[in-house]
């Protein structure tokens, strides 16, 4: 029988696509992303001995007999135990799998011993599982059906995790999960029932394996798109499994002051921007086996794991032997912020809070732990003050949810006048203004405003010099400003 493998090749393709974008667009750090790179590998390889294994099936005298035996023992082996990896995966990207105890990983393990492995082991002396007739060509035993139950099990076991864990799931990955597991089911009926000599099983679980790998998550959705450190998305993520396991652990939260922070955004973006990276780089490389977030508005958190010691930390750095890992991290970043900031020429003494809480003990759950990283810092006073986690989430509910007015005089003053810019433009300048604003570039300003580049030209230099600015970014630092002070909506009325 001659099989045609184009779509065979087809998912080789989609499959190298995956796994490009799975190595170089995606967080691997993450264990459950390391395991989605395994089961893309495990298929990328059922796709290729797939095509070996058929090119020797469909003509027999291509090559030895040992050879025909290793590619049909590898597609096989490879291709069923997919679904035990997928399985894995699952069980890791919901963070249950660090949580199994040894006696439910062998129950988890034991049906791919016995369904998979075994059927395949004893293939060589009893030939049940798959042999060759008397014209040499493959056929399939009595015990093939084994492998095929003990994917389908898998299957069935994930499409149930999906179900009842639904709710640790975003909509998407919900919908991808089923989606490739129908994929991965349905083909095989109709390739066994209607096209025998079509091999498009591979092709249609390449495609659903892609696109779950849409809902994997992406390296840019994990940092900050200007300081290049772990955002507050990554900071919910790493520690949702602290909360869930009680696992503890440290956090040192660094504000600084909300008010000396917008007068530094006033300098200009130059200074901002730069003071800004020059933090976060001294940040983030002040210790090892930590873990940085920008919580943005001048919040930064360092992650300590619990069992850590204070040389592996801070290496041969000298503090008090009495002192804890985390408290000699909370000295050393003291220190560093009684002193001034410099970048290029420009300087900055930050009024700082520090707060040290113990996870999961001061913080019973992540919104409580959001409340006192939302909470600003408004102090003019210089030096770093410490704060108690406590004290935090009282003021957080006594705030309004830790917004209210922190504007200085000076700065408010600065908000007005350009609210009095504003009320002056034209409705075409108006138009323009607000398509920056909504973060539009000027490229982009002729095609949605229907208008010439030079109209656009034209119009820039009335905003600008209306507003009291001298060019777009100066303009993106003054909406950066209207939107850290909850007052966005103002620019639009």
């Amino acid at each position: 029988m001659r099989y045609n493998i184009s779509y065979d090749i087809c998912a080789t393709a989609i499959t190298l696509i995956a796994l490009y974008s799975i190595t170089f667009r995606r967080d691997l750090s993450r264990p459950s992303n390391r395991i989605m790179l395994a089961v893309l590998v495990m298929h990328f390889l059922s796709c290729v001995f797939d095509i070996w294994s058929t090119f020797h099936n469909s003509y027999t005298d291509a090559g030895p007999l040992w050879l025909r035996d290793f590619t049909n023992y590898a597609f096989l082996f490879i291709h069923t135990s997919e679904a035990f990896a997928f399985l894995c995966f699952l069980l890791s990207q919901l963070g249950l799998l660090a949580k199994l105890k040894r006696w439910q990983i062998r129950v988890i393990t034991l049906p791919w011993i016995l369904l998979i492995v075994m059927p395949l082991a004893v293939n060589p002396f009893l030939h049940t599982t798959f042999y060759y007739d008397h014209r040499a060509y493959y056929r399939h035993g009595p015990l093939m059906i084994l492998l095929y139950v003990g994917a389908l099990l898998y299957m069935t076991l994930s499409i149930l995790l999906v179900a009842k864990m639904r709710d640790r799931l975003t909509v998407r990955q919900r919908h991808s999960a089923l989606a490739l597991l129908v994929l991965s089911v349905t083909p095989i009926i109709i390739q066994s029932q209607f096209m025998q000599k079509q091999l498009i099983e591979l092709f249609f679980q390449a495609l659903g394996i892609n696109g779950y790998l849409s809902s994997v998550e992406n390296i840019d959705e994990r940092y900050h798109p200007e300081t290049r450190v772990l955002n507050r998305h990554a900071l919910i993520r790493d520690t949702a499994p602290i909360f869930m396991n009680q696992q503890p652990a440290d956090m040192l939260i660094v504000k600084l002051s909300q008010i000396e922070y917008l007068r530094i955004s006033a300098l200009g973006s130059e200074a901002f921007h730069g003071l800004r990276l020059t933090v976060a780089d001294w940040l983030r490389d002040i210790g090892a086996h930590t873990k940085l977030y920008d919580c943005e508005r001048g919040v930064f958190t360092i992650l300590i794991p619990g069992k850590i010691s204070s040389r592996m930390l801070l290496g041969r750095r000298n503090f008090r032997a009495e002192l804890p890992a985390a408290d000699k991290l909370a000295c050393l970043v003291e220190s560093r912020f009684l002193e001034e900031w410099q970048y290029q020429d420009y300087t900055a003494l930050f009024p700082t809070q520090l707060t040290l809480i113990h996870l999961p003990e001061d913080a019973e759950s992540i919104d409580k732990m959001l409340e006192m990283i939302t909470l600003p810092y408004v102090h003019t006073e210089t030096g770093v003050k410490y704060a108690d986690g406590k004290e935090l989430l009282q003021q957080f509910r006594q705030t309004d949810g830790g917004r209210g007015d922190i504007l200085p005089p000076d700065l408010q003053e600065s908000l007005d006048n350009f609210l009095k810019g504003m009320s002056t433009l034209t409705p075409a300048e108006r138009n323009i203004t607000e398509l920056y604003i909504n973060g539009y570039e000027v490229s982009e300003i002729p095609e949605k405003a229907f208008i010439s580049m030079n109209t656009v030209k034209k119009h820039n230099k009335n905003i600008y010099r209306k507003l009291g600015i001298s060019s777009r970014d100066e303009l993106m630092l003054y909406v950066d400003l209207f939107e850290r002070c909850g007052k966005l909506d103002d620019l639009y009325m």
